[in-house]
């Protein structure tokens, strides 16, 4: 397109900008906090969901048999500012409009799990080491940028169908950095792969990659669980392939899910909005116009991260008069590499837990 060969040379300057950046801390002329707790950052390059917040859940369900586990999070979209953990606050204050909605959605699934939000993820690190018993695992959301943190493993997704190697920084692409930047994690996950992934294409990926000797490569795709309902009306609403589903979504790429659902259902209406967005008085009616078109038998269909939001939005409450169910979705690793992937998990953890 002609439009990124005019925005190049802007693409450039925010591309040596992010790289001096990263310069600068990596040889010492600004200093990252070292934690006494084992981290993990779970990030990417590219703008927008290539799929952090599952990769999340696992990593948190794969630990929490050793010990605590912590989230931090900067609790994206949030209206609160500062260090908060979620876990002390009351019911009616855990909501997605005080602690974000990544982090509340992890807090419903796992709620053994310490989930501390900080804009600063360095603060909320000291804030951590402070608990007893202590965190055996603080793994960082989205953190891969967040440089004041040296984290002991990072993780770079990039997604199968919209690799970093093919992009550009922004504004020419949708990179955050240069794809070199992904030179400093220790592990790579291409995300969203498709089942059927071979072999010979696999590997041609990771020569793309260009993956330096000590970096790990993974291949994950997701799973979709079956829709559980959310509500009262939900519970009541015996559903078939022929059941009108209307999908609502606030989230960066919807599109996997939109194939998975039209694989389930023969009519779907899609209601899409921006990543993370804060669903507000005015769009009550367009929502209550797209499902009355499907007819009352219809059912809605959301994410958990969406779900999460709705329910401290200014439209809580109305949105009980619809039948709303939430489509799950976890990793899986191909090519039998799940025992690979926990192996290093585990061998990080337990040897930096010793040392701490």
């Amino acid at each position: 397109m002609k439009w990124r060969y005019l925005l190049f040379p802007f693409a450039l300057l925010y591309g040596t900008i992010a790289a001096l950046r990263r310069w600068f801390y990596r040889s010492g002329v600004c200093k990252s906090y070292h934690s006494v707790i084992p981290t993990i950052v779970v990030g990417n390059l590219r703008v927008g969901g290539t799929g952090k917040t599952p990769h999340t859940e696992y990593l948190l369900a794969l630990t929490k048999e050793w010990g605590r586990s912590a989230l931090v999070s900067r609790g994206y979209g949030r209206k609160t500012k500062g260090f908060l953990l979620a876990n002390n606050l009351s019911e009616e204050q855990q909501t997605a409009r005080n602690i974000g909605d990544e982090p509340m959605q992890i807090l419903r699934k796992f709620p053994t799990t310490i989930v501390a939000v900080s804009e600063k993820r360095a603060i909320a690190l000291k804030e951590l080491e402070k608990l007893t018993p202590p965190i055996q695992l603080a793994v960082l959301d989205d953190a891969f940028q967040h440089l004041p943190i040296a984290a002991g493993l990072k993780i770079v997704l990039t997604e199968y169908a919209d690799p970093y190697y093919a992009d550009l920084p922004l504004p020419a692409g949708n990179l955050r950095e240069f794809a070199s930047a992904a030179k400093s994690a220790d592990i790579i996950i291409v995300t969203k792969s498709p089942e059927n992934l071979l072999r010979d294409e696999a590997d041609k990926i990771k020569e793309k990659l260009r993956l330096a000797k000590k970096q790990h490569c993974f291949y994950t795709r997701y799973i979709y669980n079956n829709i559980n309902p959310q509500n009262r009306k939900a519970e009541n609403i015996q559903i078939s392939s022929s059941t009108p589903a209307l999908l609502l979504t606030g989230i960066a790429n919807p599109k996997p899910m939109i194939r998975y659902l039209s694989e389930q259902f023969t009519l779907i209406e899609h209601l899409e909005y921006r990543d993370h967005y804060d669903f507000k008085l005015h769009d009550l009616e367009k929502i209550k116009r797209g499902y009355e078109k499907l007819g009352e038998q219809a059912i809605m269909v959301t994410t958990e991260k969406d779900y999460a939001r709705l329910q401290s939005s200014a439209i809580s409450k109305e949105m009980d008069q619809f039948p709303i169910f939430v489509l799950p979705v976890r990793i899986d690793f191909l090519f039998d590499e799940k025992k690979n992937f926990n192996t290093i998990i585990e061998d990080y953890v337990r040897k930096n837990t010793k040392n701490s």
